[in-house]
């Protein structure tokens, strides 16, 4: 899978209709959402570099693997920033995609890195040489 920049509609997708309904009127909508993206991604991104996963070179993007947690993620983040009340469920898809982003961090699970690259398993060694042999002594 590729990398991919998450999108309102990607955000939008991931509330109810209520919760649209609750905040969907208000005049910030945009601006609030635009935040909450950017700062979900930089959120996001972070836990997939503990993970020593290579990140895209665009600051915007993140695993589409971690598309639908980000987004639970931050539907929380949007929730609370228009004051409307999070269910158990939306508390939970939360404390859910934050415990993924931590095994992502640790390793224990696996993220496409970007641009085809491997992850960093290894952190490369810096090349070595030897002494150099002493001059041969003649009689």
């Amino acid at each position: 899978m590729a990398w991919i920049t998450p999108t309102r509609d990607d955000l939008t997708a991931t509330v109810s209709a209520a919760e649209t309904t609750a905040f969907g009127e208000s005049s910030d909508f945009t601006d609030a959402v635009d935040a909450i993206l950017a700062r979900t991604v930089s959120f996001v991104r972070g836990f997939v570099r503990a993970g020593r996963v290579r990140l895209a070179a665009d600051a915007g993007s993140i695993p589409a693997s971690l598309l639908a947690p980000a987004m639970d993620y931050a539907a929380s983040d949007l929730l609370k920033r228009f004051n409307v009340p999070m269910s158990e469920d939306r508390r939970k898809a939360r404390a859910d995609a934050l415990a993924l982003f931590e095994k992502v961090a640790a390793r224990q699970l696996a993220v496409e890195p970007a641009d085809g690259a491997e992850a960093l398993d290894e952190v490369p060694a810096a090349p070595s040489s030897t002494a150099p042999c002493p001059p041969r002594m003649l009689d």
